[in-house]
């Protein structure tokens, strides 16, 4: 068995850069109302409300996501295994077989010493996406992206991309 992990030890400053972002543009327009009243833009109190709602709903969706943590590919029994942790629903495995699965991969050739370096895995079976891995969601390297990959194609699951 192989076991990958990911570099992020805390999924927090992933949580509240993207949850930032949307209250920093909310935060923006209710300060362009406060200091400039009705030049331009009138904003009702119903915009504030349904502002902050939103705000909460994003932040209770950003926190509830399943974030994988680490991968262990199986190559006797040909399954894949990921570990997931959230906030709210704590820590949980998936395992899949790799019979009849496709992956695609994301990758981009490198600048600087040519070589291809990949950005995203995604895991299908039957047409269904039952993995999906990625550096600023998951928090794993590119070169770990590299060697799943890799690994994958070692036991034969067909890649795409």
């Amino acid at each position: 068995m192989t076991t990958y992990t990911t570099g992020r030890k805390s999924y927090w400053p992933h949580i509240l850069k993207q949850w930032s972002i949307a209250a920093g543009i909310f935060f923006i327009i209710i300060l362009y109302d406060q200091l400039f009243g009705n030049d331009f833009i009138n904003i009702s109190d119903t915009f504030y409300w349904a502002g902050a709602l939103l705000l909460v709903t994003q932040y209770v969706d950003l926190i509830s996501r399943k974030r994988i943590y680490k991968i262990v590919i199986d190559e006797t029994s040909k399954t894949i295994t990921q570990y997931y942790r959230s906030p709210m629903s704590g820590e949980g495995e998936k395992i899949h077989s790799l019979d009849k699965a496709q992956l695609y991969v994301k990758s981009k050739v490198s600048a600087a010493g040519g070589g291809i370096t990949t950005q995203s895995l995604e895991l299908y079976k039957s047409l269904r996406l039952v993995l999906a891995l990625d550096p600023k969601k998951d928090g794993f390297s590119p070169d770990t992206l590299q060697e799943i990959r890799l690994e994958l194609e070692r036991l034969l699951v067909s890649v795409t991309g």
